[in-house]
């Protein structure tokens, strides 16, 4: 097998959209020079995930979570006229939801790390183009608006834009010839100044949706060329392409872990050991964000933390993720099961704890940080004593190496956005670093929290599990997230609130009731 040749457009932040290249043919050379100055107000949106639309009877599909088309062109129209027509809004990954194909594109894959093929890949992008017409013609008026800028980052849903040929019925839909729309296919943008750097968020840590080679994510095989399949899209395919007909909420909750649980509630386990386990590490590294909220207290010094023995922890295996899950975790009762499945599930992740490239070192000390805020004290930390004020930062040691790396890379950088969580994050700035300060940008979708969708079933008495199946993603709050930065001014998270049937929409702050 050879890599696939895939790179395309580069983004040339300081000079605007290089011409197109990689078998993507532009009919036009871009006169556009994108603004060497900062001047200009700038908006990041993620995870809008605009897939299946519409079946052919006109009903819409089961799988389409974007179905919100008005208040996106409001929010389009509200953005521009607060910048002055000045805007460059910045996607930052997973603009397309590429991961559930129409039925008549089949997506065998040459294995289970090989998907779909850069010709079926090419089908949905036309496909998403035609069912989301709407969008697009909006994105496409918006980018081609006095000075405003579209910039789009590949993230895992929609890495298959980096195929030329993927990319050419989005660039064509989008009038991208015109020069006001850019493709960033290095994954990173950044600002005029170098001090905002965006990126979609799927390969920081050892996230499940991790391209090793990444941008490159395809191969050829048997003359064929392949996107590569993370471990990731495969668990997405098992779990919500299959289950969105039965449980049309169940990749809304926030995090998305949370919606699984529930499932398993309700139908019992699925797949192998090794789904299984992978899954728990997954759902523990998403849970540690929003509970590092609930628990933090006041600012620690660096070596205020707590320093777990590493090692020694390494040896607890299944044991450290069984800490780690609260006493009502669906899964823990599962994982302490005498069947022969649980008992897979145990050796799975006995492996996976003493292995270091699967779970580095940041990632054990992320699931004792988990079993301290459980109260389940079986990480030694000697030096700390009786450790009681859980006063833990557990996101920090998922961005520590991250934004070491980018600091080198981008000297000048002050604001870190990402999104991919779908939990979005207001400024707060990481210990070990001078100056950066770090925001998710959430998604631009309707989301609801744990918190959020319990009171729902409760007032309607009935289970978690049930209401998976009994809530319609239109009761969800009509909120979506973005990173709003104003031209000298300081960024901040904002949700724009407006339901389909209104004809205005307005920003709200973080926390309003609104979005409860």
């Amino acid at each position: 097998m050879k890599r696939l040749s895939i790179l395309l457009v580069a983004c040339i932040m300081m000079g605007g959209c290089a011409s197109t290249a990689g078998g993507f043919s532009s009919t036009s050379t871009p006169s556009f020079k994108a603004a060497s100055t900062p001047d200009r107000t700038i908006v990041v949106i993620s995870d809008l995930h605009l897939g299946l639309g519409r079946d052919a009877d006109d009903s819409r599909d089961a799988k389409e979570d974007f179905r919100w088309p008005k208040a996106f062109k409001a929010f389009l129209d509200e953005i521009s006229k607060m910048g002055n027509q000045r805007v460059d809004l910045v996607i930052a990954g997973d603009f397309l939801e590429m991961w559930q194909p129409p039925a008549n594109i089949y997506c065998k894959g040459a294995s289970a790390g090989l998907g779909c093929t850069i010709d079926e890949m090419k089908e949905i992008a036309i496909w998403i183009t035609r069912v989301h017409s709407e969008v697009f013609n909006d994105l496409k008026n918006f980018s081609q608006k006095d000075q405003n800028r579209l910039y789009i980052i590949p993230g895992n849903h929609d890495a298959a834009l980096l195929a030329a040929s993927v990319w050419a019925p989005i660039g064509k839909a989008l009038d991208a010839d015109k020069g006001r729309v850019c493709f960033v296919s290095s994954g990173i943008w950044t600002s005029a100044d170098g001090s905002i750097v965006v990126e979609h968020g799927h390969q920081i840590g050892s996230d499940a949706n991790r391209y090793k080679t990444w941008p490159n994510i395809g191969r050829t095989k048997g003359g064929i060329e392949y996107i590569i399949r993370p471990w990731g899209e495969r668990f997405v395919q098992k779990i919500f392409n299959d289950q969105e007909k039965i449980y049309p909420i169940i990749d809304n909750l926030s995090p998305e872990s949370a919606g699984v649980s529930y499932r398993m509630a309700d139908r019992g386990k699925w797949g192998t050991g090794k789904d299984i386990a992978q899954f728990l590490a997954f759902n523990l590294f998403q849970t540690s964000l929003p509970q590092m909220a609930q628990v933090l207290g006041t600012e620690e010094s660096p070596e205020d933390k707590p320093k777990w023995d590493i090692s020694e922890a390494r040896k607890l295996g299944h044991r450290l993720f069984v800490a780690a899950l609260s006493e009502d975790d669906g899964f823990r009762a599962q994982l302490l099961e005498n069947s022969d499945q649980a008992k897979e599930v145990r050796r799975e992740l006995d492996m996976l704890a003493n292995d270091p490239k699967r779970l580095p070192d940041e990632n054990i000390k992320m699931l004792c940080d988990q079993a301290a805020i459980q109260e389940n004290s079986v990480c030694k930390a000697p030096e700390l004593g009786a450790f009681v004020e859980k006063k833990l930062v557990p996101r920090e040691w998922v961005l520590a190496s991250h934004l070491s790396q980018k600091e080198k890379d981008f000297p000048r950088m002050r604001y870190f956005v990402y999104g991919h969580t779908h939990l979005f994050e207001e400024a707060w700035q990481p210990s070990g670093t001078s100056y950066v300060q770090v925001l998710n940008s959430g998604a631009f979708q309707r989301l609801i929290n744990e918190k959020g969708y319990l009171r729902r079933v409760n007032d309607r008495k009935i289970s978690p599990a049930e209401g998976l199946k009994k809530i319609a993603l239109e009761e969800l709050p009509p909120c979506y997230t973005c990173v709003l930065i104003p031209y000298n001014e300081n960024p901040q998270v904002l949700r724009w609130v407006m339901k389909e049937s209104d004809n205005t929409g307005s920003f709200a702050k973080p926390g309003d009731n609104v979005c409860e």
